[in-house]
C-alpha cells in the first residue's frame, strides 16, 4: 500500500477561544499480491487556538425592576405586583441568571372598606299568564341588588323566582272569573316592650273567596313593626377607651415583635355605645415594616405570623345593667425575613347583659279564645282563624307565639277542577360560583306537578309546641 504525503493543517473552526483543526491523507496505491496492508489513520486532529486569541465571556444580564403596579383592591387588602425581564441570554461560557422575574407583596396603608350589607331587589311585576284558559302559569322573580363589602351581613337564603296560578277557567266555557278580595286592617296590638324597642302586628282577614277561576288576594295577611325604639328604660352612657400606650421596646434584636395596650376607662351602659374592638395591638422591628433587616441578623425564607384560634369569651360578669366580655388569642408563628406582620389585635371586648336590673315585674303575653274562621281564599283552597289577644307582654315579658295564635284548615267547598299544582321539595343547593372570598352566589330549585285533589286535599293545624 502507498499513501500521500499529510495535507497542511486546515484553519481552526472557531474564531476565538480553543478549537480543533484537521489534516488527511489518501491512499494512492492498494496492496497486491500480499504487500502491506495501507493503513488506518486517513485524517488527524489537534486542538488549536482562534485566530482572536480567549473568547470575551458574556453572562446573563438582568434588567431593573418595573414600577409597582396599582393595589389590586381599591380598598382592604390587597397585592401589588413588579416585574423585570432577561436583557441577555449567557454565551457557552458565561454564568446564567438567579433571582426571581417577578415579586408581590401586600399594600400597605390601604383603605378600609366601607361595610354594606347584602341588599335584594324588590319582586318584578308578574308576567303574562302563559294560557288564557285551562290554568296557567305567571312568574315574577327577585335578585341580589347588591352583595356584601367589609365583613357587612351575608345574603341570606331567599326564593329566587315565583309561580302562581292564573286563568283557571276550563276553556269553551264562559265563566266570570271572581277574585277573591282582603278587609280591612284591624288594629295594631300593644306593643311587646315598653321601652329599649319591641315589635307590634297587625292581621286582616279575606272577606270574599274566588271562585275557580278567580285569583286569591295578593299581600300578607299579617304585618310586623317595630316599637318604641326611641323611648329608653334608663340612663344612658357610651363606652370610653384609654388612649394607646407607648410601643414596648422589641422582643428581639433580629424578628421580634413589639406591643400597645389599652383599656376601658368607662363602661357603657343603657342605650349608649358600649366597647368593641381591640384592647391590644402587635407589630414587627427589627425589622419594621419597610426596613432591611438588620446587620448580623440571619436571612432566609420568609416566614409569615400564625395566630392561634380566639379563647371563647369570658363570663359576663353582670346579669344586667351591661358589662363586657374578653376574649384573647396569642401569636403562634412570629414573622421573620419580611413574611406577613400581625396585623390583627390579641385581645377584643364586646358588650353583654345590656338590659335594665330594676322596673316592673315581667308580664307574658296571654291569648284567648279562637275566633271564627276567615273566609276561604279560593274553592279547594285553605282558611284561617285567630285566637283573641288578651294581654300584652310588657316588662321584657314572654312574647305571643305566632304559632299558637293562628289555625289553618281546608275549605269545605270543592271546585270542579279534578287536578290541583304540588311543589316538589326543594333540591339540594348548587356550589357557591367562587371558591373564595366575598360576592359568590349558591341555588336550589323545587318543580311544580299536578296531582288529583282525592290525593293532596287534607286537613291540616299549625298549633304550638
Amino acid at each position: 500500500c502507498s499513501c500521500s504525503d499529510w495535507t497542511a493543517w486546515d484553519a481552526c473552526d472557531v474564531p476565538c477561544g480553543r478549537g480543533q483543526q484537521h489534516r488527511q491523507r489518501q491512499i494512492s496505491r492498494f496492496p497486491q499480491n500480499g504487500g502491506e496492508t495501507c493503513p488506518h489513520d486517513l485524517m488527524q486532529t489537534q486542538g488549536c487556538d482562534g485566530p482572536q486569541g480567549p473568547c470575551k465571556v458574556e453572562d446573563c444580564k438582568l434588567s431593573n425592576w418595573d414600577d409597582w403596579s396599582e393595589c389590586s383592591m381599591k380598598c382592604g387588602p390587597g397585592t401589588k405586583t413588579r416585574n423585570r425581564a432577561i436583557l441577555q441570554i449567557r454565551d457557552f461560557s458565561g454564568q446564567g441568571c438567579s433571582g426571581a422575574l417577578g415579586q408581590t407583596e401586600q399594600c400597605e396603608d390601604n383603605a378600609v372598606c366601607e361595610q354594606t350589607d347584602c341588599t335584594w331587589s324588590q319582586w318584578t311585576d308578574w308576567d303574562a299568564c302563559d294560557k288564557s284558559c285551562g290554568g296557567g302559569q305567571k312568574r315574577r322573580s327577585r335578585q341580589i341588588d347588591e352583595f356584601p363589602t367589609g365583613g357587612g351581613k351575608k345574603c341570606e337564603a331567599k326564593t329566587l323566582k315565583e309561580l302562581d296560578a292564573c286563568n283557571a277557567n276550563a276553556c269553551g266555557h264562559d265563566v266570570a272569573c271572581e277574585d277573591g278580595a282582603w278587609g280591612n286592617w284591624e288594629d295594631w296590638t300593644v306593643c311587646s316592650a315598653s321601652c329599649d324597642g319591641g315589635t307590634k302586628f297587625r292581621t286582616r282577614n279575606i272577606v270574599k273567596e274566588a271562585n275557580q277561576c278567580g285569583c286569591t288576594p295578593d299581600g300578607k295577611d299579617r304585618e310586623v313593626s317595630f316599637c318604641n325604639t326611641d323611648v329608653h328604660c334608663g340612663g344612658s352612657a357610651d363606652c370610653e377607651l384609654s388612649e394607646w400606650t407607648h410601643w414596648v421596646e422589641c422582643s428581639a434584636s433580629c424578628n421580634g415583635i413589639t406591643r400597645r395596650n389599652r383599656n376601658v376607662a368607662k363602661y357603657g351602659k343603657g342605650n349608649g355605645k358600649f366597647c368593641s374592638g381591640s384592647l391590644q395591638e402587635v407589630n414587627p422591628c427589627n425589622p419594621s415594616r419597610g426596613e432591611k433587616l438588620p446587620a448580623g441578623c440571619l436571612s432566609g425564607p420568609p416566614a409569615d405570623c400564625e395566630l392561634s384560634p380566639w379563647a371563647p369569651w369570658s363570663i359576663c360578669g353582670k346579669t344586667c345593667d351591661g358589662d363586657q366580655q374578653l376574649r384573647t388569642r396569642r401569636i403562634q408563628t412570629h414573622p421573620t425575613n419580611g413574611g406577613k406582620p400581625c396585623n390583627d389585635g390579641l385581645t377584643e371586648i364586646k358588650e353583654c347583659a345590656r338590659q335594665p336590673c330594676e322596673g316592673e315585674p315581667p308580664v307574658d303575653c296571654a291569648v284567648g279564645e279562637w275566633l271564627e274562621w276567615a273566609a276561604c281564599d279560593r274553592c279547594n283552597g285553605e282558611r284561617k282563624r285567630r285566637r283573641e289577644h288578651i294581654t300584652a307582654p310588657r316588662n321584657g315579658g314572654m312574647e305571643c307565639d305566632p304559632t299558637a295564635m293562628e289555625e289553618i284548615g281546608k275549605c269545605d267547598r270543592v271546585c270542579h277542577e279534578e287536578r290541583v299544582c304540588e311543589w316538589d321539595d326543594w333540591e339540594k343547593w348548587t356550589d357557591c360560583t367562587v371558591s373564595c372570598g366575598t360576592g359568590g352566589q349558591k341555588k336550589r330549585q323545587r318543580k311544580l306537578h299536578q296531582r288529583s285533589v282525592a290525593d293532596t286535599m287534607t286537613s291540616y293545624e299549625v298549633s304550638s309546641a
